[in-house]
């Protein structure tokens, strides 16, 4: 095993412990072997007996407050296995700072050319995360001594203990000590004993690398010049170390998941507490750590799956299984953050689907991204053995292929378009089919890709058709029951169930439930995801309880598969939630949403951006329909910053946040900050290309329907005008349309412009006579309420009444007569009655309306100043002083949020 003395090791085993945990170790000891434990016994009492070893002070401490060279000793501040170092001052007084000095402990030759070996280690090395080397030499007194710049900083362990830093703060630190290890290995320097001890943290949360004592330079092939030094650390050895094998690189790789594995849980991954040597080297060479997500209750996050992928990868105890290199494994942890797959997770397809679709958007940008990230792999795929460089040319070879594709792009057929990410999707279609039939291989990986991008872009046919091709492949290259197959079935399922093919998705979902059942080891996510596209499946063909049934027993087996929460459980609590407030239980759908976030909060990599900005949006679109106005304006803004973090502010995503605020603002009286929002949007960069137009139609009709409350009609006139356009131009949907001409029809009204008025209503009467006879229902009751406004403003009051009352009524059937509609149909309805002189009437309608909107958004909501304007106006009320001070104070609160007096064209 090792191939010093069994009582040497032992020795220096136990003086690597503090006092306590020697007394523990030393117990067992005598317990195992108490031959072994009197022999080493011996030695300890010796040495405790010579001078300044087991000590607090040592043979450098007569030179306390004397000189060493050009420095003045203050005290000592630490001892480690080859020497004591001491916190020191410049004593020539050529300028003031303070050092850290290490004297060696010992004299004996192999001491002192470890010594000198470390002073030439550390004149090579100039890296930020690595203590400098600022002197060295031979003091008469105290011997052989190093003098390093001075880290005012605590040891990495006390310092996550002491902080308790967030997991991008700790990842972020974790990046610098390894970007240092690697810059070491460039050099052809090996560290050999990376610990917590070994780092120190500044104030200002930066590591510095300590302690090349042992560091030994390797050859041209990475292999160590020496191995045979066995000063090291053993509870943080790799077992290699420990066992007599060959150091490498890969030693150090083991050492910096040790690191990372104990940031990461507070703790070693393995229990080396107070145990023999021998024991100790036996757990490090076989017992295989627990997962870092399985212990992380005793750290302040949870831990996703790939986190602990890259872990265990980094401790794998055979150094071949291990990554290559410290730049493989920072690539590893890149992606992880990036929401992108790692190397050290062997995922299936759905696996690879989920991060290459969140990570990725659509276009030539996509696409180049996507060659870029896989030409990088190339490059740290050199550092693999001979398995990972068939998936290198294989790798390459999907890049070449890419970028064969843009190639094959027309420029001058393109005139100066933007190239869409569906053309080039189809060009690779169309190369695949004639160019690849040999390779099947490289087809899976391609059509794999290509699918996933027919998916993104709403394109279901192509889609199935690539899964048709996929799938054959996928089962003669890895297997009928293999992971890829099975999740292309899954995929193919679902592709049938989106054309409403729902046999053929029946068929082909239930031999792969069984099959990820069968499988040995069981594949429990796998067979919740089959059961996500079954619960899709029975929603869409109206079998409500039986889909309610599988989701919830596909969540309990995601919670069990992943400690009690994961990315897939996230997805499958959405597809209840979702399933929830399409029926209206929206007060079951918001916690589960609000688990979502929670867990997107707690573990930021885990699921791509757009499905945490989907989640929140669920969400807050279920507050929508519970009218919670003031929490969805509080959540948008959330979302907005999140969506511009994550994605940008030139982004459909960050749009969408603008617009559900504006309109929640809206709906809450804040005319002058909903229309300020919703002009923001408008001038997002590229807006009105999105979708051909389609935000920038919406987004018009939304401003025009708020504009006529700032009194700004005439701008309303050019929005609807606007909005018209976009919508007959690129023969988009004609809600937008609606909307706007019933804003115009009320602009125009306020105007007192005839002409307006009937161009307005004649428009909104041409494109009600337009719809199919089944879509007119629903524009009914927009039309009915613009005749309504016409016919009151042009002093036909009487005719009015009899469409309004017709309108209310079919709001009381529809909606029960508790909806923000039937509010607005009342007030004008009270407002007609006005007009005809009924005012007993006119103020009972009026104040019933305004106790709903009271109990709804408070006394600050616009429309409720607006109506207690009218009220205080009524014949009679100016005889009371508080009807007169209310009025007053109403018309404060109606001009403070629309800038001009109250009206009665304008409520909500």
């Amino acid at each position: 095993m090792n191939p010093l003395d069994a009582a040497e090791a032992e020795l220096d085993y136990l003086l690597s412990l503090d006092e306590a945990q020697r007394i523990a170790a030393l117990a067992l000891l005598d317990a195992c072997d108490p031959a072994l434990a009197a022999k080493v016994r011996v030695w300890l009492q010796a040495m405790s007996a010579s001078e300044g070893f087991m000590e607090s002070t040592s043979r450098c401490a007569r030179a306390q407050h004397q000189r060493v060279g050009a420095w003045r000793l203050l005290h000592a501040i630490g001892q480690g296995g080859m020497g004591e170092v001491w916190l020191a001052e410049r004593a020539d007084e050529v300028f003031e700072k303070q050092v850290a000095i290490k004297f060696l402990r010992s004299a004996d030759a192999d001491a002192m050319r470890r010594f000198d070996s470390e002073r030439r280690l550390l004149a090579r090395l100039e890296h930020p995360a690595i203590a400098r080397l600022l002197d060295g030499g031979i003091d008469a007194v105290a011997g052989p001594y190093l003098v390093t710049e001075w880290i005012d900083g605590c040891a990495l362990d006390v310092w996550a203990a002491q902080t308790r830093p967030s997991l991008d703060l700790c990842l972020n630190l974790f990046r610098q000590i390894a970007e240092a290890v690697a810059y070491a290995h460039s050099l052809l320097v090996v560290h050999r004993d990376i610990k917590p001890g070994n780092v120190l943290v500044d104030r200002a949360q930066r590591p510095r690398l300590l302690d090349f004592g042992i560091a030994r330079l390797t050859e041209a092939d990475g292999a160590l010049a020496e191995t045979r030094d066995q000063a090291l650390t053993p509870r943080h050895a790799a077992p290699e170390q420990l066992s007599g094998g060959s150091v490498s690189t890969r030693t150090d790789v083991y050492a910096l998941g040790d690191l990372l594995y104990r940031l990461l849980t507070g703790r070693g991954p393995l229990d080396l507490d107070a145990v023999a040597l021998a024991e100790l080297v036996r757990r490090i060479c076989h017992e295989v750590p627990t997962a870092p997500s399985r212990v992380s209750r005793r750290s302040n996050w949870p831990l996703p799956d790939d986190l602990d992928a890259i872990v265990l990868k980094a401790l794998d105890k055979a150094p071949e299984h291990r990554y290559a290199s410290v730049d493989a494994l920072l690539a590893d942890l890149d992606a992880f953050r990036r929401g992108a797959p790692v190397a050290a997770r062997s995922g299936g397809r759905v696996y690879r689907m989920r991060r290459f679709v969140g990570q990725h958007r659509l276009g030539v940008a996509v696409a180049l991204l996507l060659s870029l990230s896989i030409a990088t792999g190339v490059v740290a795929t050199l550092w693999q053995a001979q398995a990972a460089r068939r998936e290198a040319a294989r790798a390459t070879a999907v890049k070449d292929f890419l970028l064969q594709v843009f190639a094959s792009i027309d420029p001058e057929r393109a005139k100066g378009r933007k190239v869409l990410a569906e053309e080039l999707v189809r060009q690779g279609e169309e190369r695949i089919a004639t160019e690849l039939s040999g390779t099947p291989e490289l087809q899976y990986e391609l059509l794999d890709m290509l699918s996933d991008m027919r998916l993104k872009l709403g394109q279901p046919e192509p889609r199935l058709q690539n899964l048709e091709q996929l799938c054959p492949i996928a089962e003669s290259s890895f297997g009928r029951d293999s992971v890829e197959a099975l999740d292309c079935r899954i995929e193919l399922a679902d592709a049938y169930r989106a054309l409403s093919r729902f046999d053929d998705a029946a068929a082909t979902l239930q031999p792969v439930l069984q099959a990820a059942r069968d499988v040995l080891p069981p594949q429990p996510l796998m067979i919740a995801q089959a059961m996500a596209v079954e619960f899709l499946l029975a929603q869409d063909m109206g079998r409500n309880t039986e889909a309610e049934r599988i989701v919830r027993a596909a969540i309990a087996i995601g919670r069990e598969a992943e400690a009690g929460g994961g990315a897939q459980t996230a997805s499958l609590l959405e597809h209840l939630a979702v399933f929830l407030g399409a029926q209206g239980r929206t007060d079951e759908a918001v916690p589960l949403l609000d688990e979502i976030v929670r867990f997107d909060v707690a573990q930021p990599h885990a699921r791509s951006a757009a499905d945490q900005i989907n989640s929140r949006w669920n969400k807050l679109t279920n507050l929508w329909a519970r009218h919670k106005f003031a929490q969805v304006v509080d959540g948008s803004n959330t979302l907005a910053d999140f969506t511009a973090a994550k994605l940008g502010r030139n982004h459909p995503h960050y749009f969408r946040a603008l617009q559900l605020r504006g309109i929640a603002q809206g709906r809450l009286g804040s005319y002058q900050d909903a229309v300020a929002t919703l002009e923001s949007a408008l001038a997002i960069e590229n807006m009105a290309e999105w979708s051909d137009g389609r935000h920038q139609q919406v987004l018009s009709a939304d401003l025009a329907l708020l504009l006529p409350a700032l009194g700004r009609n005439a701008d309303t006139l050019k929005l609807a005008e606007q909005t018209l356009q976009l919508t007959d131009g690129h023969q988009l949907a004609p809600s937008p349309a609606f909307i706007s001409s019933y804003a115009a029809v009320f602009a125009a009204l306020a105007l007192g412009d005839d002409v307006a008025i009937q161009r307005w209503s004649d428009e909104l009467e041409r494109r009600f006579a337009a719809l199919p006879e089944n879509e007119q229902g629903g524009r009914r009751n927009s039309l009915l309420q613009a005749r309504a406004a016409g016919l009151r403003v042009a002093g036909h009051a009487a005719a009015a009444m009899p469409v309004l009352d017709e309108l209310v009524r079919g709001y009381q059937r529809a909606d029960g007569g508790s909806t923000l509609n039937m509010e607005r149909l009342r007030a004008e309805r009270a407002f007609t009655l006005i007009d005809l002189g009924q005012f007993a009437a006119a103020a009972l309608e009026l104040r019933a309306v305004r106790d709903l909107l009271l109990l709804r958004f408070g006394d600050a909501h616009v429309a409720v100043a607006q109506i207690e304007v009218a009220l205080a106006v009524l014949p009679g009320s100016f005889s009371l002083a508080d009807e007169r001070a209310r009025r007053d104070s109403a018309e404060q609160r109606f001009r403070a949020a629309t800038g001009r007096a109250a009206d009665r064209l304008r409520l909500l």
